[in-house]
């Protein structure tokens, strides 16, 4: 499967955009995904690529089960001994979801799940860092991966998921 250098240009465009945003406002804003979401539709039918379509529908359903399923992630949190996130709060924001819509649409559903995992990976070691940095016990970054940290917030994700997913996708495309 060969990607074009402007679907990764235009990918790392969006990634960038929305990686400032959620840094500086923690908000991935709708006037910068959706245009880029009309424009991955179009180019994967004027470049007749479908599977790039059907890529922007994997990631959306395994994204959307993560931002719609807050209750039964929650359960099963509390089940697994965790500390479930509190009031209304959402593990994954909308902006998120969108935001890898619009990539899987430009490099494909593989380098969108890949990057989150790698985003994920990094996050934890960053702010495992931050806090065993601030309470001197490497015994709190096992709370914090564990959800049993109670003052534990959710963090921005987007400014990691971005970069990371066209990280893998320059990785998988051109030097695999």
């Amino acid at each position: 499967m060969d990607l074009s250098i402007f679907n990764l240009v235009l990918a790392g465009v969006l990634a960038t955009m929305a990686s400032y945003t959620d840094l500086k406002d923690e908000l991935i804003y709708n006037k910068h995904v959706f245009p880029f979401l009309l424009l991955g539709v179009a180019l994967a039918v004027v470049q007749q690529r479908y599977d790039l379509l059907l890529s922007g529908g994997i990631v959306f359903a395994f994204y959307f089960f993560i931002y719609a399923a807050k209750n039964t992630l929650a359960k099963l949190t509390v089940m697994l001994g965790g500390i479930p996130l509190p009031g209304d709060e959402e593990p994954i924001g909308g902006g998120d979801v969108k935001l890898s819509v619009a990539l899987a649409l430009f490099i494909g559903h593989i380098p969108v799940l890949a990057g989150t995992v790698l985003a994920s990976i990094l996050l934890l070691v960053i702010h495992g860092v931050k806090i065993w940095r601030a309470t001197g016990s490497p015994v709190s970054v096992l709370y914090m991966a564990t959800a049993k940290l109670p003052s534990a917030k959710p963090v921005a994700f987007g400014y990691l998921l971005g970069p990371m997913c066209v990280l893998v996708a320059v990785y998988q495309y051109y030097f695999y």
